[in-house]
């Protein structure tokens, strides 16, 4: 109990100073998919949790294999049957102090993929939670802690799911090289949703310059991945990366000393999305990204180092330069 203490102590601190600091939204919390099944959720909510399941994705193209992450799922039916109240407990935990949240794998809310656990992901299937329940709770939680709700709805997204979560006025992503219209083209900046998040890339996905260079599909390749799925990942990488060159000449690539990754953040920069994230990996020059999906915990994933210190980052000029481009932000954003 005593280091709880210490911990929220810190905490309440560190908000208190990022208020002074003049941030306005704060701290933005993160809430995983799912604990550990030996974790204190499974102490606190005897049977809610379903110890031989582990959540994961079906196979695409990013995961050709699928994937199972080890963490088991609530039991939906007993999640309603107590009025979803676990889910307003974590919320309540995560939004504490938090002026936004960051839901991962927001989908999870309305189905989930179960794998037996220590079977093959190509084994599972999906499975439906109580979606308008747990969305009220969020919705309860948000106005009780003014916290924004930002849920990440990247992959197998669910018929409507995105525009039942903005009628809800919860931020989705918008990721600018997926973000292409019938023709291929990069959607435009001021096409954007207000009620999104634009980002350039996120832990699960390459870097900057990995995408360009396309760094994460030789990985694969290296891993055992078939040469047909190769060629044909390579074959889109290089379309994508064309229509966001194209996409960037507006923003300083190709005509000035401008690099790809700083007219890549002026794009985002110019983008009508509420708010936009920008990964410290893209403004350290990083070209490998911090998770490569599908292969589990293998190292470096989660645990490559940053090239400079924490204490060095304030004063490093990437950062500034950063800070500079969405300085002006604010006046384009409707």
């Amino acid at each position: 109990a005593y280091l709880q203490w210490i911990a929220s102590e810190q905490w309440n601190h560190a908000v208190a100073q990022a208020r002074a600091a003049g941030l306005s939204i704060g701290f933005v919390t993160d809430l995983a998919l799912g604990a550990d099944r030996d974790g204190a959720e499974a102490w606190q909510w005897p049977g809610l949790v379903v110890d031989d399941i582990e959540l994961g994705a079906p196979p695409d193209a990013f995961a050709p294999h699928g994937q199972a992450w080890g963490m088991p799922p609530w039991h939906p039916q007993r999640l309603a049957d107590a009025g979803c109240q676990p889910f307003a407990a974590l919320l309540d935990a995560v939004m504490q102090g938090a002026g936004a949240i960051r839901i991962d794998h927001i989908m999870g809310l309305m189905r989930q993929f179960w794998v037996p656990r220590g079977a093959p992901a190509a084994h599972g299937a999906y499975v439906d939670f109580p979606f308008e329940a747990l969305l009220e709770r969020l919705a309860q939680a948000s106005q009780k802690h003014h916290c924004l709700v930002i849920g990440e709805d990247l992959g197998n997204v669910p018929h409507a799911l995105r525009e039942r979560l903005a009628a809800a006025d919860v931020l989705g992503y918008r990721i600018v090289c997926f973000e292409r219209d019938a023709d291929g083209a990069c959607t435009a900046p001021q096409a954007y949703p207000h009620a999104s998040v634009a980002a350039a890339t996120t832990h699960d996905l390459p870097t900057l310059q990995g995408f360009e260079a396309a760094l994460d599909i030789a990985e694969r390749a290296r891993g055992g991945a078939s040469v047909t799925a190769t060629y044909r990942l390579r074959r889109e990488r290089a379309e994508a990366v064309a229509a966001l060159h194209r996409a960037l000449r507006d923003y300083g690539y190709g005509h000035t000393d401008s690099s790809f990754t700083d007219a890549t953040h002026r794009f985002l920069a110019a983008t009508n999305s509420a708010l936009a994230i920008v990964q410290l990996e893209d403004v350290c020059g990083m070209t490998r990204q911090a998770n490569l999906p599908g292969t589990a915990d293998v190292a470096p994933n989660w645990r490559q180092r940053l090239p400079v210190a924490l204490e060095d980052l304030a004063g490093d000029p990437r950062l500034r330069a950063v800070a500079d481009i969405f300085t002006e932000r604010r006046p384009q954003v409707r």
